[in-house]
């Protein structure tokens, strides 16, 4: 294990002190239904308006309207994972993303602070904005920005579709098919901007405005809370079973497949599922890491110094470190690493249609062979085979319910699939760093470590041989 391995948040620990005691006798429910949720968002909303924004409080908040009989009592020492589940599964999936889009809508609301951002990304290089001309108002506000790159003067238009989260950016004075296109989101009470494709001309003003008139409609009805249940997009990819319901399978190409031991033979259901966590986690590592670089250190806020902590104590060294192999910061290249694994997996991004395998576990599984592909040892979750590309290999543990505490089955299986899909995309070694010993830094070759601050930084547990198999590794040879 190791030292110093950041616990849960002190409310989420006092919460656990009160329930851990209790003689009541009742089953918990853990999951967050449609109805919880919608409950869950009018309490959030209702802390929000009141100025709390402390994520801890405010999940608190919702945890005790939901279960009102429970504050101040104590419940039986084995219901505590069930409460902890629920108390972080309001936090990650009700209190952030509402917290978020707070933050995002202050951006929006202010036309010329974003627009100065944006345009200032546009460039990419130092830049000084010398004058912002709103040129059309908020919701769909449009900005011309004046910047002064030390060779002269450039204006760029700047148009923002906050139904799309999508900003346009272009030369003021050119063709509409100059503008180029970012998708932007809020990190940290930061803008993050990525590119994207320009799906057609900016829209009408009234066009928008009518369908963020939709959009709130539907925000306030059952309808919201429903579709959630289905909130994981079907992704592409290819799975390889025997004995797979009918359209959850494509033919195995061997005769070494096991049969899917999903109940109803709903291995691609599970699978999709696993593949959207895994993106999930990915991107989240990025954005973290991301935040934690942009500032210098001393000018971090809480969760960027409490990346820093968890990076260093996985990665042995800052984010801000230079690495001169990887060019910079060795945090840019981690993230790096982590947004590729999310871009790949996703097929519409990367054009990269993963192939998934189903294999029987073996006692004698590659004693013979290290590289057999055949079969899994009866402790693999999961493996990749060096040569055999853009493939991983599903092992009856990995869909085997474990029930672990603190890490659901589902960020469990997303974080074995972002493990070897760093195999797929860098050849991270798991065992011996293959032909890397003098590298000075060891651990950031190593697939189990970027695992681990993955679901760290998620707020998760993590296995005990991913911890132990990263912790071999030296901090620098």
């Amino acid at each position: 294990m190791f030292k110093g391995e950041i616990e849960l948040e002190a409310e989420l620990e006092d919460l656990m002190s009160i329930l851990a005691e209790s003689e009541t006798e009742f089953e918990i429910e853990a999951e967050l239904t449609p109805a919880k949720r919608t409950r869950g968002r009018e309490v959030a909303s209702d802390q929000i308006r009141a100025g709390v924004t402390d994520e801890n409080k405010v999940t608190d908040a919702i945890f005790y309207d939901l279960h009102p009989t429970w504050k101040d009592k104590r419940l039986p020492s084995n219901a505590a994972r069930a409460i902890k589940d629920e108390w972080i599964q309001i936090r990650n999936l009700i209190v952030r993303p509402m917290l978020q889009e707070m933050a995002c809508s202050g951006w929006e609301s202010d036309p010329e602070s974003f627009a100065k951002r944006a345009a200032e990304h546009h460039l990419g290089v130092s830049a000084r904005t010398t004058r912002i001309v709103r040129t059309a108002n908020p919701p769909n506000w449009a900005c011309n920005v004046s910047v002064d790159r030390g060779d002269g003067p450039v204006v760029l238009t700047v148009q923002l579709s906050p139904a799309e989260k999508l900003v346009r950016v272009g030369p003021a004075s050119g063709p509409s098919g100059q503008m180029m296109c970012y998708k932007y989101r809020c990190v940290a009470a930061n803008l993050v901007f990525e590119s994207s494709v320009c799906s057609g001309s900016a829209p009408q003003p009234e066009l928008e405005a009518e369908l963020e008139d939709l959009m709130a409609l539907l925000a306030s009805s059952d309808l919201q809370a429903e579709a959630e249940v289905f909130a994981v997009p079907r992704l592409v990819f290819d799975l390889q079973c025997a004995a797979c319901a009918d359209g959850q399978c494509v033919a195995c190409q061997d005769q070494h497949c096991a049969a899917c031991p999903v109940a109803r033979g709903d291995c691609r259901t599970v699978l999709n599922d696993a593949i959207g966590e895994a993106i999930r986690l990915a991107n989240n590592a990025a954005d973290r890491v991301e935040a934690a670089i942009r500032v210098r250190a001393e000018l971090r806020d809480g969760q960027a110094q409490r990346t820093a902590q968890l990076f260093h104590l996985v990665f042995c060294h800052d984010p801000l470190e230079t690495v001169p192999w990887a060019g910079g910061p060795s945090g840019a290249s981690v993230a790096q690493r982590f947004r590729a694994v999310a871009h790949e997996l996703d097929f519409n991004q990367g054009q990269r249609r993963m192939r998934f395998i189903c294999r029987p576990a073996r006692v004698d599984c590659r004693q013979a062979d290290p590289a057999e592909s055949t079969c899994c040892t009866p402790n693999d979750n999961a493996f990749t085979v060096p040569g055999i590309h853009s493939t991983i290999f599903l092992c009856p543990l990995f869909w085997t319910d474990q029930n672990l505490e603190g890490l659901p089955d589902l960020s469990r299986r997303g974080g074995t699939i972002l493990h070897e899909m760093l195999h797929n995309l860098y050849d991270l070694d798991d065992s011996m760093l293959t032909g890397r010993l003098n590298i000075p830094t060891p651990r950031r070759f190593d697939a189990h470590c970027y695992k681990a601050f993955a679901l760290w930084i998620s707020d998760l547990s993590v296995e005990q041989f991913v911890l132990d198999a990263c912790n071999q590794r030296a901090c620098a040879v």
